[in-house]
């Protein structure tokens, strides 16, 4: 039996603002992921296993899936655990791509990913990722259990994307590694406070911005793209400050300052991944000697 890797995840746009509605762009990362397999067992590494087990037979409602517990965790006692390369913290979304790969494992499969089973599955994946999060959109889960980049448009449907919709992705963004790791548990407690202060930006204006973005990346209109990505990148500076490591506010700055290139969020902010969007990234890269910088190939620069 072919055993299958569930990729890690790059959000383009969408991080926070689809909790309030907004429109998102996911792709998978093809150097990362996960898969399930199987060791001596040891009750000292499978506890947290169990724990998810417990919490899942409890609080989880799956939409037209049937989520087989039995073999769950008849599983667990023999042993199992997940292979994983997937940096923690980094933006990746590794609890993402656990529970895609759990989703895969012991979930009952559908025939057919049609727009309607998409996001049925991306509530399903949200529900058992919330274990880890609080409150979780899916869209980290549903990339990884499907392996392909994705968008949800104006009405509402998830489309998987070809090829050559995101051929320019590659010539357009970066990841920059902050070489901070993420303060998982602060993060939620931030976030809430940050929304309980700036409801109305947050929940209205952010959204209408990262849809204009999407907007422009598909039609592959990027002068509007570099417009609306600097209003994005002063957004998040604004109103993310305390998400933004203090190792790369110099930078965020200049980039705006400078037209030159611009820095947002990968993933919850904090540390880990930033994106980097320049539209002359051979002039622009000569300014993140002191980082690593990754094409969304994954060749480093």
């Amino acid at each position: 039996m072919t055993v299958k890797k569930n990729h890690a995840k790059i959000i383009i746009f969408g991080e926070y603002t689809v909790l309030h509605g907004s429109n998102f762009l996911a792709v998978p990362h093809p150097k990362f992921y996960c898969y399930p397999t199987f060791n001596k067992p040891d009750p000292a590494k499978t506890t947290s296993l169990h724990h998810f087990y417990n919490y899942l037979i409890k609080h989880l409602k799956l939409s037209k899936v049937e989520f087989d517990f039995s073999r769950f965790i008849e599983e667990i006692n023999r042993g199992l655990t997940f292979h994983t390369n997937i940096p923690l913290g980094a933006g990746y979304g590794s609890s993402g791509a656990f529970c895609a790969s759990l989703y895969h494992r012991y979930g009952t499969p559908s025939d057919k990913l049609e727009k309607e089973s998409l996001a049925e599955h991306k509530n399903n994946l949200g529900a058992m990722e919330s274990y880890y999060h609080g409150k979780s959109s899916g869209v980290d889960p549903l990339v990884s259990y499907i392996n392909d980049p994705i968008f949800q448009d104006k009405n509402g449907d998830i489309n998987i994307l070809q090829e050559e919709d995101i051929s320019d992705l590659p010539k357009l963004f970066y990841l920059l590694n902050t070489t901070k790791k993420r303060p998982e548990k602060k993060i939620p407690t931030i976030y809430e406070n940050i929304l309980r202060d700036n409801l109305f930006p947050l929940s209205v204006t952010a959204p209408l911005l990262v849809n204009k973005c999407i907007d422009n990346f598909l039609k592959k209109d990027y002068d509007l793209l570099n417009i609306h990505v600097k209003e994005l990148s002063l957004f998040q500076l604004k109103y993310f400050r305390k998400l933004i490591p203090d190792s790369i506010i110099r930078l965020w700055k200049y980039g705006i300052d400078s037209n030159l290139f611009y820095l947002k969020f990968c993933g919850a902010g904090g540390g880990g991944n930033f994106l980097v969007f320049s539209k002359n990234f051979e002039m622009a890269k000569k300014y993140f000697y002191e980082f690593q910088l990754t094409s969304l190939d994954c060749g480093e620069l």
